[in-house]
């Protein structure tokens, strides 16, 4: 007998082997897709950075480009990694599952989404960094064209991004793709609005012919101060020219001009508010009435129609000084620290004691050639558009920069620049309109007091006002103004009416006690009540009440900015702040 044994080999040991090797093979499988799920969730979480950067901006003009294109360049190397790690063949045999597959295809989806936003925001911060390390060789208009075509290509990622399977997601995937579904949403209407608003800067850095209306917060109307000079701003390949910027005194009067609004002429009729520019101020509503009507009487005035009109005050100066830098005048220099104290009273220090005309004269002609010097600053300075947008942003909110257009494209810029003076109908405010010629104005503390309660007819609001008069009988005549001829009883006593804006709904608007009125109606979308003309003393405080009732469901109320100097200053039950911008204020609180 032979000594191999010729037995065949147990079947049940090949079948062992076999599904030891089995186990042994998807063991290791299980391992790689585990490692290779683990390696593309730290990658996706490090681009997740990148993408929050620029998610989370709510000032994207103040941040630090390097940080940003830095954190981009990082998050999109990690995102590219992730996804194709996501797309390997080593994860394709998880697809079929039903659970499994649906988590693994919507974080492929998440991160492909998140790949491709990188993509079209890194070319765009990086246009704005080389725009802001070279402003002097900048091409504003096609630096700001670029810019919109950029954020034109985010809107595009944006809508068609795919985040992949809703339903049906483990816990933190679900709330991973909620929140990055926020944020899109957020990114897009952002970047629609800032694409608005390059859109129009550059449609008026091109090619425009603006009339320009110089405010002063010395002497003050209804949420801006009155308008004092008037002239002519074109802009012609970024270049901007003023021309024949003219006190509005020596346009009076203006003759053929029509009073274009019914709430105005119902309200102020008796003004005669066409024929001067300087009354344009007696309706805080900018793009409905004041810069439609200036428009009308300046092509009555010279027969010229223009695209538009800017109404900027001393502020607006004093924050283009900070971007544009100093100016020098007759061989005197005016900077931010300067400017401002000089507009609003050290002007006036010039008139003498008499009629003061010459001076008075001399006065003007250097506010035309210091309004010249900034505008030729525009052509010669080094300065970055967004830089431009930073600056103005703050002085914009409170009223003293206001930009309309007759262009559809441009005056969307400008409403969403949040630079249009637009009324809502939800504001309130109180204001004084100076009525003694005098530039008493910034003499006066204006304190607000509110209270609310819940009565039958629905929410009363309790305003008490208190005025207070720093000015003195040693001011600059030209300040105190004609005192004795408009019967004021004394140098530095102010002479003007106390106004109210109400919301549009409120009823029962009433003084408490009740005053004599000049006016009360509707303007436009507010209600309006104005005091017939009262005197604040020099050195003493006056007190003004007055209530109206809004409905219960109404649950926020917004403060409409005064545009004074100095700021009003408001507490509303208990809640402190002023008047430097727009304030929503909660009435369920």
């Amino acid at each position: 007998m032979s000594e191999f044994s010729t037995e065949e080999p147990r079947p049940g040991l090949a079948t062992t082997s076999f599904k030891r090797w089995l186990l042994f093979t998807f063991l290791v499988w299980l391992a790689l897709a585990a490692a290779t799920l683990v390696k593309a969730q730290k990658e996706a979480r490090a681009g997740e950075v990148a993408l929050r950067s620029v998610a989370d901006l709510s000032d994207p003009i103040a941040i630090d480009l390097d940080v940003v294109a830095h954190s981009l360049e990082v998050g999109q190397t990690n995102l590219a990694s992730a996804e194709g790690r996501l797309n390997s063949s080593i994860l394709w045999p998880l697809r079929p599952f039903p659970v499994i597959g649906r988590q693994l295809a919507s974080t492929r989806a998440l991160v492909g989404a998140a790949r491709e936003l990188t993509e079209v925001v890194q070319p765009l911060i990086a246009d704005v960094q080389t725009a802001r390390n070279d402003s002097n060789g900048l091409d504003r208009i096609a630096f700001l064209r670029r810019v919109a075509d950029q954020l034109g290509d985010l809107e595009q990622v944006v809508a068609s991004a795919d985040l992949g399977p809703e339903d049906g997601l483990i816990g933190p995937l679900a709330e991973g793709r909620t929140e990055m579904a926020t944020q899109l949403a957020e990114l897009a209407d952002r970047g629609a609005t800032y694409r608005i608003v390059t859109d129009g800067l550059a449609a008026f850095l091109e090619e425009g012919d603006y009339l320009l209306l110089g405010s002063n917060n010395a002497e003050m109307r209804l949420g801006s101060g009155m308008h004092l000079s008037v002239g002519r701003l074109t802009t012609s390949d970024g270049r901007l020219d003023l021309v024949d910027l003219t006190p509005s005194a020596e346009l009076v009067p203006v003759v053929g001009a029509r009073l274009i609004d019914e709430d105005v002429a119902a309200r102020w009729g008796f003004l005669d508010i066409e024929t001067d520019f300087r009354k344009l101020g007696y309706s805080a509503r900018f793009d409905e009435f004041v810069a439609p009507q200036a428009l009308e009487m300046w092509q009555a005035k010279t027969g010229e129609s223009l695209d538009g009109v800017i109404l900027l005050d001393p502020f607006v100066l004093e924050a283009l000084s900070g971007v544009l830098g100093d100016v020098t005048v007759e061989g005197e220099t005016y900077d931010r620290a300067t400017l401002l104290s000089y507009l609003l009273r050290d002007q006036y220090d010039v008139v003498g004691e008499g009629t003061g005309d010459a001076e008075n004269e001399a006065r003007r002609d250097r506010l035309a050639l210091l309004a010249g010097a900034m505008s030729e600053s525009f052509d010669t300075a080094s300065w970055d558009p967004l830089d431009l947008i930073q600056a103005l942003a703050p002085v914009a909110r409170g009223r003293h920069l206001m930009v309309y257009s007759v262009e559809e494209a441009e005056q969307r810029g400008w409403e969403e620049m949040g630079v249009a003076g637009q009324i809502s109908g939800h504001e309130t405010g109180v204001f004084w309109l100076n009525t003694g010629a005098s530039k008493l104005d910034s003499f006066l503390a204006v304190d607000v007091q509110v209270t609310t309660a819940i009565v039958e007819d629905g929410r009363e609001l309790s305003f008490v006002v208190q005025t207070t008069s720093s000015a003195n009988a040693g001011i600059s005549r030209y300040v105190l103004g004609p005192w004795e001829t408009l019967g004021v009883p004394e140098p530095g006593a102010y002479r003007g009416r106390f106004a109210l804006y109400a919301p549009n709904d409120a009823t029962d608007v009433r003084f408490a006690p009740s005053r004599p009125l000049d006016v009360q109606g509707p303007d436009g979308r507010l209600w309006l009540m104005s005091s017939e003309q009262m005197i604040v003393r020099p050195g003493r405080s006056t007190t003004i009440r007055f209530e109206y009732t809004v409905p219960v469901e109404r649950t926020s109320i917004e403060i409409l900015p005064s545009g004074r100097f100095p700021l009003v200053t408001w507490n509303w039950d208990g809640q402190e702040f002023d008047d430097a911008e727009r304030r929503l204020i909660s009435l369920d609180d």
